[in-house]
């Protein structure tokens, strides 16, 4: 997909293909216009009457490319045209699921709104008003009797999909972004495409891709995507392995099988996420079946025949390298009643399973088809069957996420012995944070005590639970740290000013990052040789985890086009309030820990020293 590189982060060009009128433009933190960074779209109205929002909703989806299902933010009853553009610009900006961004719709006057919405990526929520505008625009156009370029709209919508699986946060990332804000930890995206998000700023941020931290062993990553090589280091560490053969061939694996005896479990030697795994095989003609889907699914065609192990699935969570939560997987299942049916026992059970939980990606919602039929009937029962009350009916042999599993936390009922041997395999792995799944007819007892398996080792660990978030972030971030660094904004500031804070951050042992309209540095080495606006310029600064503080120069001008940037800072300095617009001043002390005037007498320069010897922070931490 070719990609547009928005250098600026002032106002865009106008791009409307079919509304011309349109103006976006974007802010790089809390500005004029709204109090928080985002991409702001200035329309007109051109429908002054309502719909209904089903018949819109209907019109939107006969327009649109024939895509999996969308969960569109727009209740019942009529709708307008703002109040339809809003919703659907929201809908494609949360298309991964909900990114909780701010946004806010007003009137500017009879024949023109403003929508504002919070953003990742630029382009990405550039993309996403578009096609609001243009959609919400199409569906009244369409109402009307008027004539649709639908083309323009599935295009829009194609790009709009590859652009957020490329720029938007999974749903991992969105419940470590939601543990960040709860905490005022800041969080940034690395680059564009990167699939790497950055928590708190420069010296004191850390990176991960979904939980996979920037202290990774990459010998470690390298190690559990092979389940051999696993096997083999978990058994030479002494630990509960599992007994398995290789097999490339069907033949080898009933050979394998029968000398480990039924029942066995087979999967693919280099896939995760239950993918190709068949468990509690137990005959000849169900190995083959099972042996064809994993070899078929496997990478190397590698495929391993392992013994059956009797008890429920756990995953044991470390993250930076501690043992944080022990969850109990359970394969999808239904417990008959006596009265309903199995398909309506299985629409119950999806029915406990929240849109929430589902758009959060934490867990699935269960899908019949010949695979989960075929179990059925193995079991005695068919679709259409009344099982006794109290009789459970496994629906899938795996008990993944992936797969409709559900979790159960059982933290508080794990032996030491266990926690120990989670810790153990994760630093035998090299690996910062790991999902260690173990099979155990009893996770309260010790492994040495009773049958038991590491089935396999996984990095990422994987976060199913914002609970499991925040202790991936408090390894990290510790009660009481938010990963900011001290930051320091001057207005129309003097070179004389800014070398006075520079130099007295420098006395505190500070690395100091540095921006004026001049040039940019970091300890003195020059960035940005060329032009670059002003977010771009303290991007540059932020992203490096050599800048322990950060010092910002900037003017009038600049803050009334980009907002005040990277949103917060812990103290400005302005001078006398005639030379300071009074929207600008109400916009900084709304914003700002600690505003100054300096003036035009040495007393503000002392003001100002105080300020930064009371800053918060000050300490190298």
């Amino acid at each position: 997909m070719e990609r547009a590189l928005f250098a600026s982060f002032g106002e865009l060009a106008t791009i409307m293909e079919s509304t011309r009128q349109v103006k976006f433009r974007a802010f790089s933190g809390p500005n004029l216009v709204v109090p928080f960074a985002a991409i702001v779209a200035e329309f007109p109205v051109l429908f002054a009457n309502a719909l209904p929002a089903g018949a819109a909703l209907r019109t939107a989806e006969e327009l649109l490319p024939k895509e999996p299902p969308i969960s569109w933010k727009l209740e019942g009853g009529d709708v307008t045209l703002p109040a339809l553009t809003q919703a659907f610009a929201l809908t494609w900006n949360d298309l991964l699921g909900p990114n909780d961004l701010p946004l806010q719709l007003e009137p500017l006057d009879s024949d023109r709104w403003q929508l504002s919405l919070g953003y990742y990526d630029v382009e990405a929520t550039l993309t996403a008003l578009q096609l609001g505008v243009e959609l919400a625009n199409a569906v009244f156009t369409r109402a009307s009797g008027g004539v649709v370029n639908a083309g323009r709209l599935q295009a829009l919508a194609r790009r709009m999909r590859a652009l957020a699986q490329a720029e938007h946060p999974d749903s991992i990332t969105r419940a470590l972004i939601r543990v960040a804000r709860s905490r005022d930890i800041p969080v940034c995206s690395l680059a564009p495409g990167a699939r790497i998000w950055m928590y708190g700023q420069g010296a004191r941020a850390f990176r991960f891709s979904e939980s996979v931290s920037e202290h990774e062993s990459y010998l470690g990553v390298r190690l559990v995507k092979d389940k051999v090589l696993t096997n083999r280091i978990v058994h030479r560490l002494g630990l509960p392995g599992v007994e398995f053969g290789i097999a490339e061939r069907a033949e080898t694996a009933r050979t394998i099988a029968q000398r480990l005896g039924y029942p066995v479990a087979v999967k693919p030697a280099d896939r995760d996420k239950g993918v190709g795994i068949t468990l509690a095989i137990d005959n000849d003609a169900e190995l083959d079946a099972a042996f064809a889907l994993a070899k078929a699914e496997s990478r190397s065609g590698v495929v391993l025949v392992e013994r059956h192990y009797a008890g429920d699935h756990h995953r044991l969570s470390v993250f930076g390298g501690k043992f944080k939560r022990a969850t109990q997987i359970r394969a999808a299942h239904i417990i008959g009643d006596g009265v309903h049916t199995v398909e309506e026992l299985i629409a119950e059970e999806n029915a406990t399973r929240t849109p929430a939980e589902v758009e959060a990606g934490f867990v699935r919602k269960l899908k019949i088809d010949s695979e989960m039929i075929a179990y059925l009937v193995k079991q005695g029962y068919g679709l259409a069957d009344r099982p006794p009350s109290g009789t459970r009916l496994q629906l899938r042999k795996t008990s993944n996420i992936a797969t409709g599993g559900k979790l159960r936390d059982v933290s508080a009922h794990i032996h030491p012995d266990n926690i120990a041997l989670a810790e153990t395999i994760a630093r035998n792995f090299w690996l910062d944070g790991a999902g260690i799944d173990f099979v155990t007819p009893d996770i309260s007892l010790s492994w040495r005590d009773i049958p038991c398996a590491i089935v396999e080792v996984n990095s990422p660990p994987g976060i199913t639970s914002d609970f499991l978030a925040e202790k991936a972030l408090s390894e990290k971030f510790p009660p009481g740290q938010n990963g900011r660094i001290p930051c320091v904004l001057l207005i129309e500031g003097d070179s004389g000013l800014e070398t006075l804070v520079c130099d007295h951050l420098i006395h505190k042992g500070f690395h100091v990052g540095r921006t004026d309209g001049k040039s940019t540095s970091l300890g003195g080495d020059r960035r940005h040789m060329g032009s670059a606006d002003l977010p771009l310029r303290i991007m540059s600064l932020l992203l490096d985890p050599a800048c322990e503080a950060l010092v910002v120069n900037a003017t009038v001008a600049e803050l009334e086009r980009h907002g005040i940037p990277h949103a917060r800072f812990d103290l400005a300095a302005i001078p006398a309030p005639a030379e300071v617009p009074s929207p600008i001043r109400e916009l900084l002390a709304g914003h700002v820990k600690d505003l100054i005037e300096i003036g035009s007498d040495r007393a503000g320069e002392a003001r100002l020293t105080a300020g930064l010897a009371g800053l918060a922070g000050i300490t190298k931490a």
